[in-house]
């Protein structure tokens, strides 16, 4: 019965990361058109606040930047022309890592996931390959599960890691 959890799990799972994709970049959008309208007032041209807020959205020096303990992994990209794009991290499959683009990868968390899979997630960068590959790693769930009822913390977290949200 654990693999058909698991399947149903990873089956609406599907569902859940597309929309958490999707309001996650809309957020990146919101924030870059904030910066942008800010910026007009300043008085650069139309230009000029593109390209700053663009800057300031990649204000690392690195082209890949890793986010953990976000709760439900995925990768987001930025390319040279300003376009905001997204995908979507299947387990133990490599993601090339485009040199042309800058890079956000939200790793996951262990514990408390909210993409359906109770799995403790992980990523590997392969520097020579340039490549990405998202993991995930089975542990004592139950047992996380009943320490947290023992500990006296609310139910929720305990169910949140049994359900995987």
């Amino acid at each position: 019965m654990t693999w058909l959890r698991a399947f149903i799990a990873r089956f609406t799972g599907l569902f859940r990361k597309a929309r958490l994709e999707q309001e996650l970049n809309e957020e990146v959008r919101a924030h870059l058109e904030m910066l942008v309208e800010e910026n007009l007032r300043k008085g650069m041209s139309a230009e000029e606040a593109r390209t700053a807020a663009l800057r300031s959205f990649g204000a690392t020096r690195h082209r890949e930047t890793f986010c953990g303990h976000a709760h439900a992994p995925a990768l987001f990209h930025l390319s040279v022309t300003g376009k905001v794009g997204a995908f979507s991290p299947v387990t133990a499959t490599e993601l090339p890592l485009t040199p042309m683009r800058r890079w956000l990868a939200v790793i996951g968390s262990v514990g408390q996931p909210r993409d359906g899979l109770p799995a403790a997630a992980y990523a590997i960068l392969d520097e020579e390959r340039d490549a990405l590959t998202f993991m995930r790693v089975p542990y004592d769930v139950a047992s996380a599960a009943a320490k947290v009822q023992a500990a006296g913390l609310p139910e929720v977290l305990a169910l949140r890691l049994v359900r995987g949200r």
